[in-house]
C-alpha cells in the first residue's frame, strides 16, 4: 500500500476482506438467498415502472409496484436496492410525497477496470493499492479475483483521468463513475411498507469500497425503525467519503460540507504518518475503514500518543544535529507541486 507519498508496512491483521467480481458476488448471494430461503422466488427482465400507493395527503400506504409490461404485483413491502438509478424519490414526487433532500460532492473521478492473468508462481504481495492525493490526481489498485486473474483498476480525480481510460470506455471495458447524490429519506416521512437501502439511499466513491459493508450493516437494521437506523450506519462512511472527495479543489457539493472534514484532514494525513510505520496503529486503522470500529477509534489515547510519536517528535529530533543519525527512516518529503499528467 502507498499512500500519502510514503509505502505503508506490511504486518498481519485480522480483518479480512472477500475480493471477487461483481459478477461473482452476485451470483454467489442470489445462489445463497435461493437456496437457504424457501418460499424465495426470483425474477429477472422485470423492471420496475412505479409504486402505488393508497391514501391520501402525507400518510399513504404503500400497496404494490407496477411493472412496465403492465403487470401489479400487491405487496405490504418494497425494498428498493436498484442502486444510484433508483427512481424512489421521483415516484414519491410523483404521488403527492415529500421526496428527500439531496447531499452530493463529486471529486471528478474517473477510472477503467482491465484484467490480466496471475502467473501460478506469484509470490508477491497478495495485492496493492496507490492512493490518489490532491498532489497526486491518480491512483491504481491491483486485486486478485478469481479464475486466477488480476484485476487491475486506474483511477483519476479531479478530471484527470487515464487516456487508458478513455481508450477502454470505447470498447465497453471500463465503468466510469459518476457521482449521485445521498437521499437523506431518515428527513422525510417514508409512507408505511417503503424502505429504501444501499446506492439508492447512498452512492459513495467506490474508491473507497464502503458500499457493500454499508448494505449488509443496513440490512441488519431491516429488524428495527430502518430509515432512522440506516441513516446513523451511513453518517459514518459518507463522513469518511465526504472529507476525501471534498479536499479536491476541482470538487462540486450541492450543499455545505461540515468544516469539520477539512479540519480533520491534517490529523488523518499525520495518522497516515504513524499508520504507516507501526503495525498496531495501521491495524486499527484498517478496522475503521471496514466499519468494525466507530470512527472515534481513531482519537483513542493509543492512536492520538502514536501519531504524536511518528508524526511530531520523530521529525522532529531527526532534525536535531547530534542525535538525528540515532533515530533513521526519516518520511520523504511532500511535494509542493502537483505531478504532472
Amino acid at each position: 500500500m502507498y499512500d500519502y507519498q510514503r509505502d505503508f508496512r506490511r504486518g498481519e491483521s485480522e480483518v479480512r476482506g472477500v475480493l471477487g467480481t461483481r459478477a461473482l458476488i452476485e451470483q454467489t448471494v442470489r445462489s445463497m438467498l435461493l437456496e437457504q430461503e424457501r418460499g424465495v422466488q426470483l425474477r429477472s427482465a422485470a423492471p420496475v415502472a412505479g409504486l402505488l400507493f393508497e391514501g391520501g395527503g402525507g400518510s399513504k400506504q404503500l400497496t404494490g409496484v407496477k411493472l412496465k409490461g403492465g403487470e401489479v404485483l400487491a405487496t405490504d413491502l418494497v425494498v428498493d436496492a436498484s442502486g444510484r438509478s433508483s427512481q424512489t424519490a421521483d415516484w414519491m414526487a410523483a404521488a403527492g410525497l415529500q421526496p428527500p433532500p439531496k447531499l452530493m460532492v463529486d471529486a471528478k473521478l474517473g477510472y477503467a477496470t482491465r484484467f490480466y492473468e496471475r502467473p501460478a508462481d506469484y509470490s508477491g504481495p497478495p495485492a496493492a493499492l496507490v492512493g490518489g492525493r490532491p498532489m497526486f490526481t491518480r491512483g491504481a489498485v491491483l486485486i486478485p479475483v478469481e479464475g486466477n486473474s488480476w484485476q487491475l483498476i486506474l483511477g483519476g480525480y479531479a478530471g484527470d483521468h487515464h487516456a487508458a481510460g478513455r481508450q477502454a470506455a470505447q470498447r465497453h471495458q471500463s465503468l466510469p463513475w459518476h457521482q449521485e447524490p445521498g437521499r437523506c429519506y431518515d428527513k422525510v416521512d417514508m409512507p408505511e411498507g417503503l424502505v429504501v437501502m444501499g446506492d439508492a439511499h447512498a452512492a459513495f466513491n467506490p474508491i473507497y469500497g464502503q458500499g457493500i459493508t454499508t448494505d449488509v450493516l443496513q440490512s441488519e437494521a431491516l429488524k428495527e425503525a430502518f430509515q432512522k437506523r440506516a441513516a446513523a450506519v451511513v453518517d459514518t462512511p459518507w463522513t469518511l467519503a465526504i472529507s476525501e472527495d471534498s479536499k479536491w479543489p476541482i470538487a462540486e457539493s450541492n450543499y455545505e460540507v461540515p468544516q469539520t472534514a477539512a479540519l480533520l484532514r491534517p490529523y488523518f494525513a499525520a495518522l497516515a504518518v504513524a499508520a504507516s510505520q507501526d503495525d498496531a496503529v495501521f491495524a486499527e486503522w484498517a478496522r475503521v475503514l471496514h466499519m468494525l470500529k466507530p470512527p472515534t477509534a481513531f482519537f483513542s489515547p493509543f492512536m492520538l500518543l502514536k501519531t504524536l510519536q511518528y508524526a511530531v517528535l520523530l521529525p522532529f529530533l531527526r532534525r536535531l544535529p547530534l542525535v538525528g543519525r540515532l533515530f533513521p527512516g526519516a518520511a520523504p518529503a511532500v511535494p509542493a507541486e502537483p505531478a504532472s499528467s
